[in-house]
């Protein structure tokens, strides 16, 4: 760098003008050589820029361009995938349907406990295995299971509307229960083990067709060795049914049998 400290004012002043910097005769020397100095820094940033604009650039590997697509596509692929992620991880909004009314059955029919009966096209409404079990049906879609054996069960009092009808309703299907003409499920489950007193109170209300299962039910436990079934209950009900003008077997049937094991004895 030159040693401008050393010239005169007068050729400072012409070497400023050469390059290109405004300085007269007002300005002391030390301003004018700030002046160049700052022009020639100046210059120098400029020409260097300049310079470094003009540097050709070495042309790219086409092996490294290839590379270059190949991670810009997997970047791409993988912010997909976290997009999916992500919308797999946000709860879902489940829209429920509104409560329909429901026609409610309950199944009470003395057959082998392994029976297996289906309610609806291939069940769609539900199935029962045994003797007792329950199912409904949305009302709307009742019809759709009220076929010939269906209906066939609702008379005979194995299947019983529990809940969902209207009276009118009822009588229409013929399931208009009078007041302990139908067993509920705890004395159905428990026929033989009530006491003398609490089952014949219950017998004595019952329809034909649930007066014939608790025959059966009786006699298949009394079949089963069951101490539950005593004499003095098959008695009562024998006397009942008799009263009814019925013809129900079973117990005269238990009477004789028990008459004959005595006389073995």
């Amino acid at each position: 760098m030159a040693n401008y400290a050393t010239m005169k004012k007068d050729d400072l002043i012409k070497l400023a003008q050469e390059k290109g910097v405004e300085a007269d005769a007002s300005m002391t020397k030390a301003q004018i050589i700030e002046k160049i100095e700052a022009g020639s820094a100046e210059s120098m940033t400029e020409a260097t820029e300049t310079a470094e604009e003009n540097v050709e650039q070495p042309a790219e590997d086409p092996a490294l361009g290839l590379l270059k697509a190949q991670n810009e596509l997997l970047q791409r692929q993988m912010e997909e995938l976290q997009k999916q992620l992500l919308a797999l991880q946000r709860p879902q909004v489940i829209q429920v349907a509104a409560d329909v009314e429901r026609v409610h059955f309950l199944w009470q029919a003395e057959v082998a406990d392994y029976n297996l009966v289906t309610f609806g096209p291939g069940g769609m409404y539900g199935s029962i295995t045994g003797k007792t079990g329950t199912f409904s049906v949305p009302k709307n879609e009742l019809s759709r299971i009220l076929d010939n054996r269906t209906r066939n069960f609702l008379a005979k009092r194995w299947l019983i509307v529990v809940d969902g009808l209207t009276d009118e309703e009822r009588e229409a299907l013929g399931v208009s229960y009078a007041d302990g003409e139908v067993m509920d499920r705890k004395v159905f489950t428990r026929m033989v083990d009530l006491s003398k007193d609490e089952i014949c109170e219950v017998y004595e209300k019952l329809c034909e067709s649930h007066k014939e299962m608790v025959g059966r039910r009786y006699y298949e436990a009394w079949q089963a060795m069951n101490p539950a079934v005593t004499r003095e209950k098959v008695i009562a009900l024998r006397d009942i049914t008799r009263d009814h003008g019925l013809d129900i077997k079973a117990f005269q049937t238990i009477l004789q049998e028990m008459n004959i094991s005595e006389e073995g004895e």
